[in-house]
């Protein structure tokens, strides 16, 4: 299949009238924004038209809080993972449940780095995240998929969670 501009056509993203609808997001009353999920890429990007497949699947990593009771002001030590607290059981019961809720499921739990990756596909991620996933080119030509604004989570998972990666799919290194 070829494009207007004369390129092959990933079949892997559906033309836009596949969009989802406002409704597909979850509601934001029971939610907050995740501080620093905005997508700093997208100021240089173009928005293609194309949108992602709801059906398409990825994984999305969350990263836990990690317990601050070993603070200890000064210069920065190094922390031996077995003298580390693991997650709080409170954090991965309130993940559990989360992925549940919408339909993703948990593939790895990570305790060293605090980290929990889900499977799930885009149309299930838009609702857990509060996001709208769309396709964008960034001024080297490269598609990929992202969102603008903020994450939302629920107000009982948000703050026991520093970051979500893998949203958003796009390169961040380029080749020399």
């Amino acid at each position: 299949m070829i494009d207007p501009i004369g390129g092959p056509v990933n079949r892997r993203y559906a033309a836009p009238s596949s969009a989802p609808a406002e409704s597909d997001i979850a509601p934001q009353s029971d939610r907050v924004e995740l501080p620093g999920s905005q997508n700093p890429f997208l100021r240089d990007c173009t928005r293609t038209g194309a949108t992602v497949k709801p059906d398409d699947k990825f994984q999305v990593s969350i990263l836990l809080k990690r317990p601050d009771n070993n603070f200890q002001p000064g210069p920065f030590k190094s922390v031996d993972p077995a003298e580390q607290a693991p997650p709080n059981p409170q954090q991965l019961a309130n993940l559990e449940k989360f992925a549940k809720q919408y339909g993703l499921s948990i593939a790895n739990i990570d305790p060293k780095t605090f980290t929990v990756t889900l499977d799930g596909t885009a149309a299930n991620y838009q609702k857990a995240l509060g996001v709208k996933f769309g396709m964008y080119k960034d001024p080297q030509g490269n598609e990929f998929r992202s969102y603008k604004g903020a994450i939302s989570l629920p107000k009982t998972l948000a703050p026991g969670v520093t970051g979500v990666l893998g949203a958003d799919n796009h390169p961040i290194a380029h080749p020399m």
